[in-house]
């Protein structure tokens, strides 16, 4: 027992000792607390289809207030609209063709204003999405760097003081050194999973934290942990939303407040202390040492496996939520909390976190002048810092991701020296030799194509959640963010095709002098860079890997048809013709042999019929003779920035839309409210 007190003092020690250092910080947190208030909120979706399709409901009218400092369990079986509830609030609801979300939801009494209360609130995820390679300090750094609002704190010296104590403060001290790991990589448990997440959203201090589910995955004694830091979170003056399925009976007992939901209606909320008692009341008594959690939930689930029981916990459920409304009704209005005076709550745009009073200081941290009041800026540091910050972050993951590097290296070596050896026969005729150099040329092409564009199609699928989180928390930039993770590639993208070109290139016995190899070596790093580029567009423009990678194929395939080789350009039809010119490998192709025939003398035999003794006439056949080599660079080029800004436009538009709150859409009676008492605190 000393063991576990002492471990979750140190859990949340460092967080108390962090807030007594600067009593304006607390003052600020405590004072300028964030009260959230829904009213008849609703949410309701359209399913099946044609004559089937129906509207179903999943939030029903639900009223309630929770204020500052009290940690709100959302609780109820699966189904009963536990996320729907708590994405709702966070403002999280995403957009879905016939969805409907109406309601009031009210932020210190004035009506939501979704950028404002962004920067002032935290959604933490269910799932713990993290870049696998970076460590944990590593990770809460640069959460740091992103989200510190304070004009000193982009310090090294502060953030380092900042995140040591964060890490202390969430146990995550033996850790802090350990890669966050993947199913591939072996790093840190579930549980400091867990708590990473939870440290990236408390690096801007939020006023209220949402969190989805926790503590599942977590023993009991991680989940209790988790809930603990929680409720330490609430008493420093923030709300905080909780959904949860089954608490053990010691998590349950650091709730203040309690939401029970069943299809998408209150069956209680109220202090949770004072839950058991409610419906001891209503002929429903918990057992003697049965945990609440358990008993609630066995309560106010629909059993489906029988009609007969499916019949008898539908008229249970029914019951219960008329007698909520029915208590509601004669003793709510009376115990609610009246609504506060305009002005008494201080504005949320005007509202300053802990981190926007920090700066940098040798020991302890002090507090610098206060800003001027006033809206705070849209991201907490500028273009360039976002750039590279986020730029250091994607070289570090694409650095140490080792076994790709060696796996990719190993296959261009291999592919070349196949492709050496295959072309290696001496004393060939030069006549025949056309053949062999545009058909290896072609296969370059290809070969680095497919090389290159493979490995990219699940960058952006396999981030969608991280850079979903960060944008939501306002911390960079979507340019800031694409364009280091296209840099990010660019030394792996450009060093490969070096390696492929200085191996084949002497095998193939191409035109030996350094001018042309040089071009060469540039043709192939554009080509990758295409390759990769294309790859980046259908990444950006589909929502899973799987899905990116049956796209992929067709387009390369269409690419290659129209490369140059297989169909003269002659030979197309006129609109083929321009849409050829939207094949980088044609470009490449191209570009590969003008810088070798162009100019080039060709041996031919004694006697030998249809000789061609120049390297413009193997142009001429392959309808290029009225292309140069800038024209077929400048081709790749261009193709690099469309790709580009178009991926960059698949990627804006592909990230989630939110529904829109519709005020009053859907008047029902309140279902819900505070019940009497406001919930003693701990």
């Amino acid at each position: 027992i000393a063991m576990r007190v002492g471990h979750a003092s140190l859990f949340v020690g460092t967080w108390l000792a962090l807030s007594a250092c600067f009593a304006a910080g607390a003052s600020v947190a405590t004072n300028g607390g964030v009260q959230v208030e829904w009213k008849d909120l609703s949410y309701s979706v359209e399913v099946g289809k044609g004559p089937q399709r129906a509207n179903k409901p999943i939030l029903r009218g639900l009223t309630g207030v929770a204020e500052p400092g009290h940690v709100v369990a959302i609780m109820g079986p699966t189904g009963s609209g536990k996320t729907s509830l708590l994405n709702a609030l966070a403002g999280r609801t995403l957009a879905s063709s016939g969805g409907n979300l109406s309601g009031d939801i009210l932020i210190n009494g004035e009506k939501r204003d979704e950028g404002s209360f962004r920067r002032l609130s935290a959604y933490v995820q269910q799932d713990d999405v993290m870049y696998a390679h970076q460590t944990v300090r590593e990770t809460l750094q640069m959460a740091a760097k992103l989200r510190l609002q304070a004009a000193d704190a982009q310090s090294g010296e502060y953030r380092d003081q900042f995140v040591g104590s964060l890490i202390q403060q969430l146990g995550l001290v033996k850790a802090a050194d350990t890669v966050i790991g993947d199913e591939k990589t072996r790093g840190v448990s579930g549980g400091e999973r867990k708590r990473t997440n939870l440290g990236i959203e408390l690096i801007s201090d939020p006023s209220v934290i949402f969190l989805d589910e926790p503590t599942s995955g977590l023993d009991s004694f991680q989940a209790e942990s988790v809930i603990h830091t929680l409720a330490k979170l609430a008493d420093n003056g923030r709300t905080v939303f909780v959904s949860i399925h089954q608490p053990s009976s010691a998590v349950f007992n650091m709730f203040d407040y309690l939401l029970l939901l069943s299809e998408g209606q209150a069956m209680y909320y109220g202090p949770a202390k004072k839950a058991v008692p409610y419906f001891s009341s209503l002929g429903h008594r918990c057992p003697n040492l049965f945990n609440p959690g358990d008993f609630f939930l066995d309560l106010v689930s629909i059993d489906y496996r029988t009609s007969e029981a499916r019949n008898q916990t539908t008229e249970t459920v029914l019951k219960l939520g008329d007698a909520f409304r029915r208590h509601w009704s004669k003793t709510g209005h009376a115990t609610a909390r009246p609504a506060p005076k305009k002005g008494s709550l201080t504005p949320i745009a005007r509202m300053r976190s802990l981190s926007d009073l920090l700066a940098s200081g040798v020991r302890p941290i002090t507090p610098p002048p206060a800003p001027p009041l006033g809206p705070r800026p849209k991201y907490a540091v500028g273009w360039g810092q976002q750039f590279s910050a986020l730029y250091g972050r994607a070289a570090k993951e694409v650095a140490r991701d080792t076994q790709s590097i060696v796996v990719r290296g190993i296959t261009t070596m291999i592919f070349a020296v196949a492709l050496s050896v295959a072309y290696s026969k001496k004393d060939i005729d030069a006549q025949k030799a056309i053949q062999d150099k545009t058909g290896a040329m072609f296969f370059m092409a290809v070969n680095q194509a497919f090389g290159m564009i493979g490995p990219v199609l699940g960058s952006f699928p396999t981030e969608r959640g991280i850079v979903l989180r960060e944008r939501m928390a306002r911390s960079y930039r979507l340019s800031a963010y694409y364009l280091a993770k296209v840099w990010s590639e660019m030394p792996v993208v450009c060093g490969l095709p070096i390696v492929f070109g200085c191996i084949t290139y002497p095998a193939l016995r191409l035109r030996r002098d350094l001018k042309h190899f040089g071009i060469f070596l540039v043709i192939m790093v554009l080509n990758s860079v295409c390759a990769t580029s294309l790859g980046i567009l259908v990444s950006a423009a589909t929502s899973s890997f799987r899905e990116a990678n049956s796209i992929a194929p067709v387009i390369m395939v269409i690419s290659l048809l129209f490369g140059g080789f297989y169909v003269n350009s002659q030979n197309m039809h006129p609109f083929l013709v321009g849409l050829s010119q939207l094949s980088f490998i044609r470009h490449t192709f191209a570009a590969l042999s003008i810088n070798e025939f162009q100019g080039l003398r060709i041996p031919c035999a004694k006697g030998a019929k249809d000789c061609v003794t120049g390297g413009d006439q193997v142009l001429a056949r392959l309808s290029l003779d009225g292309l140069s080599i800038g024209k077929a660079i400048l081709g790749q080029t261009a193709l690099i920035g469309l790709f580009n800004v178009l991926a960059l436009v698949a990627l804006r538009r592909n990230m989630p839309s939110y529904e829109v709150l519709k005020s009053g859409q859907v008047p029902q009676p309140p279902c819900d409210g505070p019940m009497e008492g406001e919930g003693k605190k701990r």
